[in-house]
């Protein structure tokens, strides 16, 4: 029986506009081998069905709760409204198109009843598309069951691409309070990572090697809403809070600022800034160049690396305009080629037009002076 009739966990599950995706959701967490929980409905205003599969399922099952918006509050803003309404010792904030495995739950409850000091416990996931296929992209994938130290955690990882998905986090309700109870709804994108690094500082994580469920990547995902640019610019902003919030020695400062962007430097290259050279997006390529370069006025071999490829990229540009110039120079002069062609053209038909007729009327002249002999 759950201590003063509070669940033991509260499922968190924010929806807006949640598409053919929602029923998939509710049912994985309706049929969860672990049953104390709670499920917190929070939806922000949708303009299509969503409400109404929401409530057919409120008869269904008494564990539901709903919530509605009176106004659409945005990503974290409804996030942090379901956390608020939640009673439960654990808390997991779902996702409306993801689908929870059955021991998801129970496998995670037995990791944060078994260590007291773990903070959250996160599973390894497999990514599928809307079809449920499954896509060859190894995210979140763990290769062992692994209690983790936060802090070293924090130090070892700043600055990388979020590891951790968000859907399959069971986080202690303890330790979220102590770190403000809430994402920082001031981001947009990484909040959750933000959270993640927050919780860390002040507790242990429990990384588990078995997938509990399915990420789903389609067209729809909130990510996609984001340019590359706004997503490091928000990374580095995090990265940035963090290292000043640690009260950090000279000697320690530059250690973390270092490793920090050399994290950074590392994904943002591969996963965007090479992208967008080759497919000619020079532009692109140079905005995050650029933010790289600037962050925290870091200086050294490192910064230097990522100018000389924003000096590049400018380069890139500077033979590209070129290029473009001349290209739009010769297209005037076939344009005014054209032109003077089709006047020839012109001149040229009306010349032949007065020569036929001349030739007619010579023609004409001749054969009358012909038989008047």
């Amino acid at each position: 029986m759950p201590i003063n009739n509070f669940p033991k966990v509260t499922v968190c599950l924010p929806t807006y506009n949640s598409g053919e995706f929602l029923t998939q959701a509710i049912d994985s967490i309706l049929e969860q081998t672990f049953t104390d929980f709670e499920l917190i409905i929070s939806d922000d205003c949708s303009t299509d069905s969503t409400p109404e599969v929401i409530r057919s399922y409120l008869e269904k099952d008494s564990r539901i709760k709903y919530l509605q918006n009176s106004k659409n509050l945005g990503l974290f803003p409804n996030w942090n409204r379901c956390l608020e309404s939640a009673s439960g010792e654990y808390i997991t904030v779902f996702a409306q198109d993801d689908v929870m495995l059955p021991k998801n739950l129970e496998q995670k409850v037995k990791i944060l009843d078994k260590y007291q000091n773990v903070g959250l416990v996160i599973s390894s996931i497999m990514v599928v598309d809307h079809e449920n296929n499954y896509l060859n992209w190894d995210w979140a994938n763990y290769s062992e069951d692994s209690l983790v130290n936060g802090k070293e955690w924090v130090r070892k990882n700043l600055g990388e691409a979020n590891p951790i998905c968000c859907p399959f986090v069971l986080i202690r309700r303890q330790v979220l309070e102590k770190v403000g109870g809430k994402f920082n709804d001031n981001y947009a994108f990484a909040g959750d990572l933000e959270l993640w690094l927050r919780i860390a500082l002040v507790a242990d994580l429990y990384f588990v090697k078995e997938i509990l469920g399915y990420y789903r990547w389609h067209k729809t995902n909130k990510t996609h809403s984001f340019d590359d640019f706004y997503q490091v610019k928000e990374h580095l902003q995090i990265c940035n809070n963090l290292i000043d919030s640690l009260n950090l020695s000279d000697l320690e400062l530059n250690y973390w600022e270092t490793e920090a962007l050399y994290r950074t430097v590392k994904w943002v290259s591969y996963y965007r800034i090479y992208r967008h050279l080759e497919i000619g997006n020079f532009y692109e390529a140079l905005k995050l160049s650029e933010l790289l370069e600037s962050w925290r006025g870091r200086s050294g071999k490192l910064s230097i690396s990522v100018q000389e490829l924003g000096t590049r990229i400018q380069k890139i540009l500077q033979v590209n305009s070129r290029l473009k110039s001349e290209v739009d120079q010769y297209s005037d002069w076939v344009k005014n080629l054209e032109q003077k062609n089709s006047v020839l053209e012109t001149e040229k038909s009306w010349l032949e037009s007065q020569v036929k007729a001349w030739t007619q009327t010579a023609k004409k002249y001749y054969h009358k002076i012909k038989d008047n002999g």
